[in-house]
């Protein structure tokens, strides 16, 4: 299975599991990788897969989408390449995660993959790297 992983500049933003014969990505809430930016269009560019083979089409967008820096309109992706749109990069990959053996249909069906997960603000800081406890006035930690 192939996914995009969306970056901006060296932070990963998020994974995507490529299973829909089509996934959109544009500004507007309705695409499946929605990306808010104001230098991209609102229905920006999709990726669609046709057989084992994908591909990436621009849908007009003022901007354009890069495909390893050369602007295109469609274009077959090959795991490595990198799109991008705006700011963000797009790096098509193999997905090397595999669904659980057993009741897999069940176990796959039942995986959320949009869903947004919550940290708690300690927890956030943690993974940012942040100290836990706020900086006093005179700058030292309390």
């Amino acid at each position: 299975m192939a996914k995009l992983i969306v970056k901006l500049g060296d932070k990963v933003i998020r994974e995507i599991s490529l299973v829909k014969p089509e996934t959109t990505i544009g500004r507007n809430i309705e695409n499946d990788i929605q990306i808010d930016n104001l230098a991209v269009s609102n229905f920006h560019a999709r990726i669609v897969k046709e057989g084992e083979q994908f591909f990436v089409q621009d849908l007009g967008s003022l901007n354009g989408t890069y495909l390893s820096g050369k602007k295109i309109e469609l274009s077959e992706l090959n795991f490595g390449d990198e799109v991008s749109i705006a700011k963000h990069t797009l790096i098509f990959e193999q997905d090397d995660i595999p669904f659980p053996a057993s009741g897999s249909r069940q176990a796959a069906s039942s995986l959320n993959l949009d869903q947004t997960m919550v940290l708690d603000t300690r927890q956030h800081r943690q993974m940012e790297g942040r100290t836990t406890r706020p900086m006093t006035s005179s700058g030292q930690v309390g």
